[in-house]
Parts: C-alpha cells; structure tokens; sequence
C-alpha cells in the first residue's frame, strides 16, 4: 500500500523574530524574489512561506531546510534536486491570505488550491467565471445566487489544483488526461481546498505544522 500524501498546514502570521531566522534560510533567488514585494504584508507572506516549506521540507528528508536545492519546470513549478536530479519528494504550495498548505507525497506528482469563502458581487463574480471557469459557466449561472460563489470556489480550486499537478500555469490548458484525480479536502471552515494527484489508489493525511 503506497503511503498517503501528506498535507502540511500553517500560518503566515509570523513574528519579526520568525521572520528573522526564515530569511535566513532562503536561497539568494528568495530573498530577491522577496525584495520585489512592494507592500511589507506581500513581503512578509513570502518570505513566511517559503522559509515554512522549507522547513516542511527539511522535516521530512532529516535535512538542512537552508541546504535544500530547487529547480523548475518548464511553466515555473519547483521541485527539489539532488544530485543533480529531481528528488523523489515530490511537493506543491498554496497559500491565500494567512493560510498556507504543502502537499508531500513520494515519486507522485501533486497540485493543490486553497481559497477562502469571501463575498464577491455578481459582476465580479460573473468577470471571474468568464476569465477562469467559461466552460462551466453556464452551470454555475444555474445555481442560485446565494450558493454560486461558494460553488465557483469549489469547481476553481479543483481546476487549478490539477493545472498545478500537471505543472502549468491557470491560464493554460490541460495537457489532456495523465491519470490524475482531484478531491475536496477539508481545511477548515470557510476553505475550499482540493488536491490532484496521479493515479488513484492514494489517500491524505492532513497534518499542522508548528515552528
């Protein structure tokens, strides 16, 4: 029986002093990445982000969260190296706002999406489903107003999360079926969260990640 895919929670309020010892951790392309933010809230989130999943990361492997390698693939997603080759561990990020999930699993590619329930008025909300769901679009005017917005974010996170398993941006399509499966999972209240993941026969452990 394969073991299940993990995934890691956490917040992104961290402390200065949290702060502090993450940056630490990030690579040189971190911290420039992170210097781009103009608004110190952005800049904060990222670097509380990244210096996390490396942290997750490092847990995982009995490794050195500072000495982990990364590369990306040929749309950006990012994938640990070594020896000069993809590790095993395969591993995505989401966050939105304070909230951040990695999902972990062993020579199994993985995606996952996260988004908070938010009030959002009808034209944004219609703007929004043309730009990402057009074709469910008709399927989610069919829904009632009171439940459509819950149900755009239901069916985005679910579409972005195999976009991201595939390794592609939101804006581009699927590369057709690769025996992927996506699945609803349970994050919380007033969290849409799903995960996409290759073959079948796997299952998920959610687990909180404390500093």
């Amino acid at each position: 029986m394969t073991a299940p895919i993990a995934v890691v929670t956490a917040s992104l309020a961290a402390s200065r002093q949290t702060l502090a010892r993450g940056w630490e951790d990030l690579s040189e392309a971190e911290r420039a990445r992170a210097a781009c933010f103009a608004a110190e809230t952005d800049r904060a989130r990222y670097v509380a982000a990244h210096a996390a999943l490396r942290a997750i990361l490092g847990r995982a492997l009995g490794a050195d969260p500072a000495a982990l390698m990364f590369s990306h693939g040929p749309f950006g997603k990012p994938y640990l190296v070594a020896g000069g080759a993809p590790h095993p561990l395969r591993f995505n990020l989401a966050h939105n706002g304070d909230l951040m999930a990695v999902a972990l699993s062993w020579k199994r590619e993985v995606g996952i999406d996260i988004e908070r329930r938010r009030a959002i008025d009808g034209a944004e909300l219609d703007a929004m489903i043309e730009l990402t769901l057009a074709e469910e679009s008709e399927r989610l005017r069919a829904v009632s107003p009171a439940r459509r917005a819950d149900e755009f974010f239901r069916l985005w996170t679910r579409k972005e999360a195999m976009l991201k398993a595939h390794g592609l941006g939101f804006a581009r399509a699927s590369p057709g079926p690769r025996n992927m499966a996506v699945r609803e999972i349970d994050l919380g209240r007033d969290v849409f969260a799903a995960l996409a993941a290759e073959g079948e026969a796997w299952s998920v452990r959610i687990e909180r990640f404390a500093a």
